[in-house]
């Protein structure tokens, strides 16, 4: 059974966008996470080897917002999906 993780409301500031003026001056981003996971392991243990470190999926997407620069927020989104499949499988 899956369950859900949910990390809303995540604010960051960074430099993105397509014009200069964006790039320049930043501005604030806001970020929710949805994570499905099996977590009967980690209910059953309490152990937090058996579940997702959440600091671990923040600090994640607090260095794909602050420090570096994307385009597009589609950029963005990708970069984060496929670091977060790719390191929490």
């Amino acid at each position: 059974m899956k369950d859900l993780i949910r990390l809303s409301g995540m604010s960051f500031y960074g430099y993105h966008g397509v014009t200069a003026a964006e790039k320049e001056t930043g501005r604030m981003f806001e970020v929710d996470c949805e994570l499905e996971v099996d977590l009967a392991d980690a209910g059953s243990s309490d152990k937090l080897v058996d579940t997702v470190d959440y600091s671990n999926i923040y600090e994640v997407i607090r260095q794909t917002l602050q420090d570096k620069a994307f385009s597009l927020l589609e950029g963005i989104a990708t970069h984060l999906a496929t670091k977060l499949l790719d390191k929490f499988a």
